[in-house]
């Protein structure tokens, strides 16, 4: 997968640091990033050509009616913050319409929303908000409190699918933005170890055993 040096110091970033530099970093660069894809046949079909956007976005940007109607009733959109996710308020926009927020306890209780504590670091809460429900239009409690830290500004990665096919992700107007284009070479490769994670038996899965398996997935990645 070509990547850019401009991309790959963008996605290693540190909070705002990241986003005061990032538009000025040299595009001439290209360095390539292996991901691998088991059970995949290896031909040149298994990956296609991509199309993102990193952009500087409030959460009161992203969360707004007019971009949820824009992009995610039409299609699916992905998205996720760049920030550390050790030190740093983290957002996560699922294909499914679904916002995952993890913010410190402050922000928390400031926005009056229902969520839990998180497991790993009990300084940080995580709230999730199904922004494609019909309750969530202006004026309800689940779409308007979540502009409390509306204003604070993240670096976000973001791609958009319709119909099979990557699609233009359509901004709000004053949003800084860059697309990229992501051109993926396959090649097969034998006798890698790679751990295997049927997804399908989840539902028969529990508690103790189910987190066995995450915390062994976790660190596989490392």
């Amino acid at each position: 997968l070509e990547v850019s040096m401009e991309e790959l110091r963008v996605l290693r970033a540190r909070g705002a640091r990241a986003a005061k530099h990032w538009p000025k970093a040299n595009l001439g660069q290209v360095h390539k990033m292996e991901v691998v894809t088991p059970g995949t046949d290896g031909s040149a079909g298994c990956l296609r050509r991509g199309r993102y956007y990193l952009a500087r976005m409030t959460l009161d940007q992203l969360t707004s009616s007019e971009f949820v109607e824009a992009n995610m009733r039409n299609g699916s959109l992905s998205a996720v913050s760049t920030a550390s996710i050790d030190s740093s308020n983290t957002i996560a926009i699922c294909p499914n319409g679904r916002l995952v927020l993890r913010i410190g306890r402050a922000d928390f209780e400031g926005m009056g929303i229902d969520g839990r504590r998180c497991r790993r670091d009990p300084n940080f809460y995580v709230v999730e908000v199904m922004m494609l429900a019909p309750g969530y239009t202006p004026g309800k409690s689940c779409h308007d409190r979540l502009r409390v830290v509306g204003t604070r500004a993240f670096d976000v990665l973001l791609a958009r699918i319709v119909d099979g096919e990557p699609a233009a992700v359509e901004f709000c107007e004053g949003v800084e933005y860059r697309k990229f284009e992501a051109t993926p070479l396959c090649r097969p490769l034998g006798e890698r170890e790679t751990p295997v994670f049927d997804g399908g038996n989840l539902g028969e899965l529990e508690g103790k055993r189910l987190h066995e398996i995450g915390e062994g997935i976790v660190e596989w990645l490392g």
